[in-house]
Protein backbone atom coordinates (compact mmCIF):
# COMPACT_ATOMS: atom_id res chain seq x y z
CA UNK A 1 0.00 0.00 0.00
CA UNK A 2 1.25 3.49 -0.81
CA UNK A 3 2.15 5.86 1.95
CA UNK A 4 -0.42 8.66 2.18
CA UNK A 5 2.37 11.14 1.61
CA UNK A 6 2.83 9.94 -1.95
CA UNK A 7 -0.70 11.08 -2.78
CA UNK A 8 -0.21 14.60 -1.42
CA UNK A 9 0.59 17.41 -3.80
CA UNK A 10 2.56 20.63 -3.67
CA UNK A 11 0.13 23.19 -5.13
CA UNK A 12 2.87 25.72 -5.95
CA UNK A 13 4.77 23.23 -8.10
CA UNK A 14 1.60 22.01 -9.78
CA UNK A 15 0.75 25.62 -10.54
CA UNK A 16 4.18 26.24 -12.07
CA UNK A 17 3.83 23.10 -14.16
CA UNK A 18 0.49 24.39 -15.40
CA UNK A 19 2.09 27.74 -16.27
CA UNK A 20 4.82 25.96 -18.23
CA UNK A 21 2.24 23.97 -20.18
CA UNK A 22 0.23 27.12 -20.91
CA UNK A 23 3.31 29.00 -22.13
CA UNK A 24 4.29 26.17 -24.46
CA UNK A 25 0.78 25.95 -25.89
CA UNK A 26 0.62 29.72 -26.41
CA UNK A 27 3.95 29.69 -28.23
CA UNK A 28 3.21 26.75 -30.52
CA UNK A 29 -0.43 27.45 -31.29
CA UNK A 30 -0.60 31.23 -30.90
CA UNK A 31 2.56 33.27 -31.20
CA UNK A 32 4.46 30.92 -33.54
CA UNK A 33 1.76 30.67 -36.23
CA UNK A 34 1.01 34.41 -35.98
CA UNK A 35 4.68 35.28 -36.52
CA UNK A 36 5.05 32.78 -39.36
CA UNK A 37 1.95 33.95 -41.23
CA UNK A 38 1.77 37.70 -41.58
CA UNK A 39 -1.74 37.44 -43.02
CA UNK A 40 -3.09 36.45 -39.59
CA UNK A 41 -4.41 39.68 -38.00
CA UNK A 42 -2.93 39.76 -34.49
CA UNK A 43 -2.23 42.85 -32.42
CA UNK A 44 1.53 43.50 -32.37
CA UNK A 45 1.34 44.47 -28.69
CA UNK A 46 -0.08 41.03 -27.82
CA UNK A 47 2.66 39.29 -29.79
CA UNK A 48 5.32 41.35 -28.03
CA UNK A 49 3.81 40.59 -24.62
CA UNK A 50 4.07 36.88 -25.35
CA UNK A 51 7.54 37.10 -26.84
CA UNK A 52 9.06 34.86 -24.16
CA UNK A 53 6.33 32.22 -24.17
CA UNK A 54 8.89 29.83 -25.68
CA UNK A 55 10.60 29.79 -22.26
CA UNK A 56 7.85 27.53 -20.92
CA UNK A 57 10.12 24.62 -21.84
CA UNK A 58 12.88 26.21 -19.73
CA UNK A 59 10.50 26.30 -16.78
CA UNK A 60 9.90 22.59 -17.38
CA UNK A 61 13.66 21.99 -17.30
CA UNK A 62 14.04 23.85 -14.00
CA UNK A 63 11.13 21.96 -12.43
CA UNK A 64 12.46 18.66 -13.72
CA UNK A 65 15.92 19.30 -12.30
CA UNK A 66 14.39 20.36 -8.99
CA UNK A 67 12.10 17.36 -8.57
CA UNK A 68 14.16 14.55 -10.07
CA UNK A 69 17.44 15.96 -8.76
CA UNK A 70 15.83 16.10 -5.32
CA UNK A 71 14.82 12.45 -5.52
CA UNK A 72 18.38 11.48 -6.43
CA UNK A 73 19.84 13.59 -3.62
CA UNK A 74 17.50 11.99 -1.09
CA UNK A 75 18.44 8.47 -2.17
CA UNK A 76 22.10 8.81 -3.16
CA UNK A 77 23.27 6.23 -0.60
CA UNK A 78 20.56 3.63 -1.29
CA UNK A 79 21.86 0.22 -2.49
CA UNK A 80 19.40 0.10 -5.42
CA UNK A 81 19.91 3.74 -6.31
CA UNK A 82 20.55 3.28 -10.05
CA UNK A 83 18.15 0.43 -10.76
CA UNK A 84 15.25 2.09 -8.94
CA UNK A 85 15.77 5.41 -10.69
CA UNK A 86 16.15 4.03 -14.20
CA UNK A 87 13.30 1.53 -13.90
CA UNK A 88 10.98 4.33 -12.79
CA UNK A 89 12.26 6.59 -15.55
CA UNK A 90 11.74 3.90 -18.19
CA UNK A 91 8.22 3.15 -16.94
CA UNK A 92 7.30 6.83 -17.07
CA UNK A 93 8.69 7.64 -20.51
CA UNK A 94 9.11 4.60 -22.73
CA UNK A 95 5.53 3.18 -22.97
CA UNK A 96 3.88 6.42 -24.13
CA UNK A 97 6.84 7.36 -26.30
CA UNK A 98 6.92 3.90 -27.93
CA UNK A 99 3.20 4.18 -28.73
CA UNK A 100 3.76 7.62 -30.29
CA UNK A 101 6.66 6.27 -32.36
CA UNK A 102 4.64 3.17 -33.32
CA UNK A 103 1.68 5.26 -34.53
CA UNK A 104 4.05 7.32 -36.68
CA UNK A 105 5.53 4.21 -38.30
CA UNK A 106 2.09 2.64 -38.79
CA UNK A 107 0.76 5.73 -40.57
CA UNK A 108 3.79 5.84 -42.87
CA UNK A 109 3.28 2.19 -43.79
CA UNK A 110 -0.52 1.85 -43.80
CA UNK A 111 -1.90 5.30 -44.64
CA UNK A 112 0.75 6.91 -46.87
CA UNK A 113 -1.75 9.44 -48.25
CA UNK A 114 -1.54 11.25 -44.90
CA UNK A 115 2.04 12.20 -45.78
CA UNK A 116 0.93 14.07 -48.91
CA UNK A 117 -2.42 15.56 -47.86
CA UNK A 118 -2.09 19.37 -47.40
CA UNK A 119 -3.62 19.33 -43.92
CA UNK A 120 -1.38 16.58 -42.49
CA UNK A 121 1.77 16.48 -44.62
CA UNK A 122 3.81 18.72 -42.25
CA UNK A 123 3.44 16.11 -39.52
CA UNK A 124 5.40 13.62 -41.62
CA UNK A 125 7.56 15.85 -43.83
CA UNK A 126 11.35 15.32 -43.70
CA UNK A 127 11.64 13.08 -40.61
CA UNK A 128 15.02 12.11 -39.26
CA UNK A 129 16.20 8.52 -39.29
CA UNK A 130 14.08 6.49 -36.87
CA UNK A 131 17.28 5.61 -35.03
CA UNK A 132 17.53 9.20 -33.80
CA UNK A 133 14.01 9.02 -32.36
CA UNK A 134 14.52 5.55 -30.91
CA UNK A 135 17.71 6.56 -29.10
CA UNK A 136 16.58 10.00 -27.90
CA UNK A 137 19.22 11.74 -29.99
CA UNK A 138 16.88 13.74 -32.23
CA UNK A 139 18.20 16.96 -30.70
CA UNK A 140 21.60 16.10 -32.19
CA UNK A 141 19.93 15.62 -35.57
CA UNK A 142 18.24 19.02 -35.16
CA UNK A 143 21.60 20.70 -34.56
CA UNK A 144 23.25 18.78 -37.37
CA UNK A 145 20.60 19.27 -40.06
CA UNK A 146 19.35 22.70 -39.01
CA UNK A 147 15.70 21.67 -38.87
CA UNK A 148 13.32 20.15 -36.31
CA UNK A 149 12.36 17.41 -38.77
CA UNK A 150 8.82 16.07 -38.98
CA UNK A 151 6.36 18.05 -36.88
CA UNK A 152 5.11 14.77 -35.37
CA UNK A 153 8.32 14.63 -33.32
CA UNK A 154 9.43 18.27 -33.42
CA UNK A 155 8.76 18.97 -29.73
CA UNK A 156 10.65 15.87 -28.55
CA UNK A 157 14.02 17.62 -28.75
CA UNK A 158 13.45 18.73 -25.15
CA UNK A 159 12.68 15.16 -24.07
CA UNK A 160 15.96 14.08 -25.67
CA UNK A 161 17.83 16.70 -23.63
CA UNK A 162 16.26 15.42 -20.42
CA UNK A 163 16.98 11.77 -21.15
CA UNK A 164 20.61 12.55 -21.96
CA UNK A 165 20.92 14.67 -18.83
CA UNK A 166 19.50 11.91 -16.63
CA UNK A 167 22.07 9.47 -17.91
CA UNK A 168 24.74 11.69 -16.33
CA UNK A 169 23.14 13.29 -13.27
CA UNK A 170 22.73 10.07 -11.21
CA UNK A 171 26.46 9.41 -11.64
CA UNK A 172 27.33 12.94 -10.51
CA UNK A 173 25.13 12.79 -7.42
CA UNK A 174 26.22 9.28 -6.46
CA UNK A 175 29.98 9.61 -6.89
CA UNK A 176 30.85 13.30 -6.50
CA UNK A 177 32.41 13.94 -3.08
CA UNK A 178 29.88 15.88 -0.97
CA UNK A 179 32.38 18.67 -0.32
CA UNK A 180 32.95 19.10 -4.05
CA UNK A 181 29.39 18.67 -5.27
CA UNK A 182 28.42 22.35 -5.17
CA UNK A 183 31.63 23.41 -6.89
CA UNK A 184 31.09 20.87 -9.65
CA UNK A 185 27.49 22.03 -10.15
CA UNK A 186 28.56 25.69 -10.27
CA UNK A 187 31.31 24.84 -12.75
CA UNK A 188 28.90 22.99 -15.04
CA UNK A 189 26.33 25.79 -14.84
CA UNK A 190 29.03 28.30 -15.75
CA UNK A 191 30.29 26.11 -18.58
CA UNK A 192 26.96 26.05 -20.44
CA UNK A 193 27.04 29.73 -21.58
CA UNK A 194 30.66 29.24 -22.66
CA UNK A 195 29.67 26.22 -24.74
CA UNK A 196 26.83 28.22 -26.27
CA UNK A 197 29.30 31.00 -27.07
CA UNK A 198 31.51 28.46 -28.83
CA UNK A 199 28.53 27.29 -30.91
CA UNK A 200 26.97 30.72 -31.45
CA UNK A 201 27.37 30.42 -35.22
CA UNK A 202 24.88 27.56 -34.99
CA UNK A 203 22.19 29.11 -32.79
CA UNK A 204 19.92 26.09 -33.20
CA UNK A 205 22.64 23.82 -31.82
CA UNK A 206 23.09 26.17 -28.85
CA UNK A 207 19.38 25.85 -28.19
CA UNK A 208 18.87 22.08 -28.48
CA UNK A 209 22.10 20.35 -27.41
CA UNK A 210 22.22 19.02 -23.85
CA UNK A 211 25.62 20.50 -22.85
CA UNK A 212 24.37 23.90 -24.02
CA UNK A 213 21.20 23.69 -21.90
CA UNK A 214 22.47 21.82 -18.85
CA UNK A 215 22.60 25.03 -16.82
CA UNK A 216 18.79 25.24 -16.82
CA UNK A 217 18.40 21.69 -15.49
CA UNK A 218 21.28 22.04 -13.04
CA UNK A 219 19.82 25.23 -11.58
CA UNK A 220 16.80 23.15 -10.58
CA UNK A 221 19.14 20.57 -9.04
CA UNK A 222 20.99 23.36 -7.23
CA UNK A 223 17.72 24.68 -5.79
CA UNK A 224 16.84 21.19 -4.53
CA UNK A 225 20.28 20.88 -2.91
CA UNK A 226 20.13 24.29 -1.20
CA UNK A 227 16.70 23.66 0.27
CA UNK A 228 17.83 20.34 1.72
CA UNK A 229 20.69 21.74 3.80
CA UNK A 230 20.24 23.70 7.00
CA UNK A 231 23.27 25.93 6.42
CA UNK A 232 22.21 27.09 2.97
CA UNK A 233 18.57 27.58 4.07
CA UNK A 234 19.72 29.67 7.02
CA UNK A 235 21.96 31.72 4.73
CA UNK A 236 19.10 32.37 2.32
CA UNK A 237 16.71 33.36 5.11
CA UNK A 238 19.33 35.66 6.63
CA UNK A 239 19.75 37.56 3.36
CA UNK A 240 16.20 37.65 2.01
CA UNK A 241 16.48 41.33 1.08
CA UNK A 242 19.39 40.57 -1.20
CA UNK A 243 17.46 37.64 -2.64
CA UNK A 244 14.49 39.89 -3.35
CA UNK A 245 16.82 42.42 -4.96
CA UNK A 246 18.27 39.72 -7.18
CA UNK A 247 14.78 38.58 -8.12
CA UNK A 248 13.79 42.16 -9.00
CA UNK A 249 16.88 42.49 -11.19
CA UNK A 250 16.14 39.20 -12.93
CA UNK A 251 12.50 40.19 -13.41
CA UNK A 252 13.52 43.52 -14.95
CA UNK A 253 15.66 41.59 -17.43
CA UNK A 254 12.71 39.40 -18.33
CA UNK A 255 10.54 42.50 -18.85
CA UNK A 256 13.24 43.98 -21.07
CA UNK A 257 13.30 40.76 -23.09
CA UNK A 258 9.55 41.14 -23.62
CA UNK A 259 9.57 44.83 -24.48
CA UNK A 260 12.74 44.89 -26.63
CA UNK A 261 11.95 42.17 -27.89
CA UNK A 262 15.01 39.92 -27.99
CA UNK A 263 14.81 37.11 -30.53
CA UNK A 264 15.00 33.51 -29.34
CA UNK A 265 18.11 32.80 -31.45
CA UNK A 266 19.82 36.18 -31.11
CA UNK A 267 23.39 36.29 -29.82
CA UNK A 268 22.54 37.98 -26.46
CA UNK A 269 19.73 35.51 -25.78
CA UNK A 270 21.80 32.52 -26.85
CA UNK A 271 24.86 33.35 -24.75
CA UNK A 272 23.33 34.83 -21.58
CA UNK A 273 19.55 35.02 -21.98
CA UNK A 274 18.85 31.32 -21.47
CA UNK A 275 20.78 31.34 -18.19
CA UNK A 276 19.14 34.59 -17.07
CA UNK A 277 15.64 33.19 -17.61
CA UNK A 278 16.58 29.90 -15.90
CA UNK A 279 17.89 31.72 -12.81
CA UNK A 280 14.68 33.78 -12.72
CA UNK A 281 12.52 30.66 -12.88
CA UNK A 282 14.65 28.95 -10.21
CA UNK A 283 14.24 31.88 -7.79
CA UNK A 284 10.52 32.03 -8.54
CA UNK A 285 10.18 28.29 -7.88
CA UNK A 286 12.08 28.47 -4.57
CA UNK A 287 10.05 31.37 -3.19
CA UNK A 288 7.27 29.32 -1.49
CA UNK A 289 9.84 27.16 0.28
CA UNK A 290 12.08 30.03 1.35
CA UNK A 291 9.10 31.82 2.88
CA UNK A 292 7.99 28.74 4.81
CA UNK A 293 8.86 28.46 8.48
CA UNK A 294 11.34 25.77 9.51
CA UNK A 295 8.83 23.06 10.44
CA UNK A 296 6.73 23.70 7.38
CA UNK A 297 9.81 23.71 5.18
CA UNK A 298 10.92 20.35 6.48
CA UNK A 299 7.45 19.00 5.73
CA UNK A 300 7.76 20.40 2.21
CA UNK A 301 11.09 18.62 1.82
CA UNK A 302 9.42 15.42 2.94
CA UNK A 303 6.77 15.92 0.28
CA UNK A 304 9.39 16.63 -2.35
CA UNK A 305 11.08 13.33 -1.64
CA UNK A 306 7.86 11.57 -2.69
CA UNK A 307 6.60 13.96 -5.35
CA UNK A 308 8.28 12.12 -8.24
CA UNK A 309 8.25 8.62 -6.76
Amino acid sequence: MKDDKTNRRIPELDGLRGCAILLVLIWHYGVGPAMAHSEIPVNAFIIRGLNLAWSGVDLFFVLSGFLIGGILLDNRTEPKYFSTFYIRRICRIIPVYAIWLGIFIAILQLVPEFTTHPSTSRLFLAPFSLWFYATFTQNIAVAWQGTFGADWFAVTWSLAIEEQFYLVLPLLIRFAPPRCFLWIVFALISAAPLIRYATVDNALAAYVLMPCRMDTLLLGVLAAYLLRHDRSRALINAHLRWIYGLFALLFSGVIYGIIAPIDLFSRPMTILGYSWIAIFYSCFMMYPFVKTEKVGLLQCMDLLSHHHS
